[in-house]
């Protein structure tokens, strides 16, 4: 077997192996014995014809493709081990040629890329003063006083913007019910741009008990089946509801159920507090990130574009995924954005490149820190969890084993936190 190692671009390998003589014949025949078992032919059992006969009814093609398929096997393995490559994902394969006495095939491997860290300590990274203004103050207690609002049904009017009406509503097109256009009992909040277009205006002005049809135009990036065509929906109205907001005063804070909060100003501190909080868990988050940035930017990392390819798949197979379950396909949502699957994958480039140079340098630091977390540290966290909730060890060691790697790399990346917040200048 020959084997030619030869360096791309980057951490991406040429490894092109060549068999010849009785390794390729080896295969070619145990490919045919494989496949002859199967072959019918007139007077015989299958596979019980002789070898002559049985050429005749079998497809050399077939031979050659059965073949190839154990030979890469083979060749893949023999090309890591003599080139001492380890690659981190799977490779390309590209047959080059294969005939009665010899095959040919190239992989391109992909290994970890090298990474010459920069500096990653005593690096300063500025931080924003956090403070809450009135105007966040007073968007917290009008949430306080929707969540504890009242629904008052109106009869002496008729709807008006921003009134919660109840509809039974059954949509048409070209005279005929569509899949999704029917409901009764609905609750839609007028004014809330829920529906397409121009369906919620035609509500305002309807009466408690009354029917009317609602002439719409689906927009032009709607569902295939749906788009740019005219709808009828035949709607009866149910009933009319406003929501009455309780007053800005100490009732509010008792009707709030905060422990230690009974007067609106004990209410003002207590949501103070809470935005002050999570503006500052925004605000560590993104110094830690652009603490990251700045040492991936002083970094060399040359990144192949397999790497950078693999982690564009990983994001289009996720957003695939999410889009599903929004009840529309993927070719659905490019029409509906107006794009392709090549535009979608450009658009993802520089942050894939990101995120790859991201991960390879937080995995060298850990490598030179020693920030890797033993089994016994993995054990701890185990019986801490245990305890925690109240659960014998054994019984939870059970109930978490197929996510002990999850507690592996969660335990990791606290200690990567732990030594970046402690070694730079926050």
């Amino acid at each position: 077997m020959k084997i030619e190692t030869k360096n791309i671009v980057a951490s991406k390998y040429e490894v092109n192996v060549v068999m010849e003589g009785t390794e390729w014949t080896t295969e070619v025949d145990k490919a045919f014995n494989k496949l002859a078992k199967n072959v019918s032919v007139p007077g015989f059992r299958n596979g019980k014809a002789p070898k002559e006969m049985i050429k005749k009814h079998l497809s050399q093609q077939k031979v050659y493709s059965e073949a190839i398929d154990s030979a890469m096997q083979i060749a893949y393995q023999k090309a890591l081990e003599e080139s001492k490559l380890q690659p981190i994902i799977r490779p390309s394969v590209e047959v080059k040629d294969f005939a009665e006495d010899h095959f040919e095939v190239t992989f391109v491997v992909t290994i970890a890329p090298t990474v010459t860290l920069g500096q990653y300590k005593d690096i300063t990274v500025q931080k924003e003063e956090v403070s809450v203004s009135e105007e966040e103050l007073s968007r917290a207690l009008k949430n306080v006083q929707e969540r504890n609002a009242e629904l008052t049904m109106v009869t002496d009017r008729a709807v008006e913007k921003n009134d919660i009406v109840n509809i039974d509503f059954t949509g048409y097109v070209d005279g005929k019910e569509f899949e999704g256009g029917k409901a009764k009992g609905y609750s839609l909040t007028i004014g809330s741009n829920t529906f397409i277009a121009g369906f919620e205006d035609q509500i305002i002005g309807m009466r408690t008990g009354e029917e009317k049809d609602i002439f719409v135009v689906f927009p032009e990036n709607y569902v295939p089946d749906l788009a740019g065509k005219n709808a009828t929906f035949k709607i009866k109205l149910n009933d009319i509801r406003v929501k009455v907001l309780p007053e800005l005063d100490d009732s509010l804070a008792l009707d709030a159920d905060i422990e230690n909060v009974s007067t609106l100003e004990e209410l003002k501190n207590h949501l103070t507090a809470d935005i002050k909080k999570s503006k500052q868990q925004q605000q560590d988050s993104k110094q830690f990130q652009d603490l990251l940035n700045k040492i991936v930017e002083g970094a060399t990392v040359e990144v192949a574009d397999t790497l950078v390819n693999a982690q564009i798949d990983y994001k289009v197979d996720g957003l695939k995924k999410q889009i599903e379950q929004n009840g529309i396909t993927f070719d659905q949502y490019l029409k509906m954005t107006n794009s392709n699957e090549e535009k979608l994958r450009e658009s993802l480039v520089n942050d894939a490149t990101k995120s790859v140079k991201t991960t390879f340098v937080v995995e060298e630091i850990i490598k030179v820190e020693n920030l890797n977390v033993t089994g016994e540290e993995v054990e701890a966290e185990v019986t801490k969890l245990a305890n925690q909730y109240n659960i014998p060890v054994d019984e939870f060691k059970g109930k978490v084993k197929d996510q002990l790697d999850y507690l592996y790399y969660n335990l990791r990346d606290k200690k990567l936190y732990d030594f970046l917040k402690t070694n730079n200048n926050f």
